[in-house]
């Protein structure tokens, strides 16, 4: 199960993934994550993410490679995607889906929260 929430004062997605995942899921997902991001009036690149995968397990490979393909050919990115994924097996799946520079894997909620909301290497805070 996956629920996407907004968070607009920081222009920010938030989506908490649960159990064993269905590629029908992350296609709904992925058009749950336009919806928010429509809804906060932004566009490509001026949007935060936070993905809290604690309850998830690990997933099949057809819900990894749809994963990969929102990451790699999705319409919108993130100016910076935080992950929550405890545990060495699990954190190795994630690496695999995300596989960007702007992107951050962390075992909890709060340390991705702190390092969403990070200044930019220019100095600038992130949010907005």
């Amino acid at each position: 199960m996956i629920t996407v929430t907004t968070r607009p004062e920081h222009k920010m997605v938030v989506a908490h993934m649960s159990g064993l995942l269905t590629v029908d899921e992350i296609r709904q997902f992925e058009r749950d994550e336009h919806e928010a991001i429509r809804s906060m009036g932004c566009r490509s690149g001026e949007y935060l993410v936070l993905i809290d995968t604690v309850g998830s397990v690990i997933q099949t490979q057809d819900v990894v490679a749809a994963l990969q393909d929102i990451v790699q050919n999705g319409r919108f990115k993130a100016k910076r995607t935080a992950v929550v994924r405890p545990g060495p097996l699990a954190r190795m799946q994630a690496q695999r889906i995300l596989a960007r520079d702007n992107s951050r894997i962390v075992n909890t909620a709060e340390e991705g929260l702190a390092w969403l909301l990070s200044p930019d290497e220019g100095g600038a805070p992130l949010q907005t």
